[in-house]
């Protein structure tokens, strides 16, 4: 039942890491840590490509991407109380509130990375690709997949010419894929609880 639950992470990526431990005699410590790293880096290089298909030049996606990366939204306000009873020193740069190092560092952000690739390719209009990388993050973490959909859907009527076609294609494999965490969920009712 654990397994089958998105919000304790992506299965996929623990029985992964589970198999590699397995075969390798390595401690799933490190090869956690290794994963981690492994996709906070390709979060971030993904997210510098697709802040440069959304920019007009290099010295714009450079410093978007140094915004992106450094800003925390309104994360900083979730710390006020923080800093107002333990002082500054208790204020972590890092760890201010949403910002992207948080996710990077806290969350395994494997899941993001192709949710993000699934939108650079909506973009380049390469619907296929773009519907496989969706597939997948949907498959490691169900949530990321309804908002990418949506955001491609948007792309897709504001930039292509065959909307409805374009549409169709974007959902029968993310669609088939979905099964993996829909038929669980129908079967248990205590995850509609």
């Amino acid at each position: 039942s654990i397994f089958l639950n998105p919000n304790n992470g992506h299965i996929y990526t623990f029985i992964s890491i589970a198999l590699l431990s397995a075969a390798t005699d390595i401690s799933i410590v490190p090869i956690y840590v290794f994963v981690l790293f492994l996709s906070g880096i390709l979060l971030l290089l993904s997210s510098y490509h697709l802040i440069g298909l959304l920019t007009k030049n290099k010295k714009e996606q450079d410093i978007c991407f140094i915004i992106f990366s450094l800003s925390a939204g309104l994360g900083i306000f979730l710390q006020l109380p923080n800093i107002l009873t333990n002082g500054i020193g208790s204020l972590s740069f890092i760890g201010m509130g949403t910002n992207i190092y948080r996710t990077v560092g806290l969350y395994p952000s494997i899941a993001l990375v192709p949710s993000i690739l699934s939108i650079i390719f909506a973009i380049k209009q390469r619907v296929f690709y773009s519907s496989i990388f969706l597939a997948l993050s949907g498959l490691l973490l169900p949530y990321i997949t309804l908002p990418t959909f949506i955001i491609n859907l948007l792309y897709i009527y504001l930039n292509y010419k065959n909307r409805i076609i374009n549409t169709v294609k974007m959902s029968i494999i993310p669609a088939a894929t979905s099964l993996v965490w829909i038929i669980p969920y129908m079967q248990n009712s205590i995850f509609f609880a």
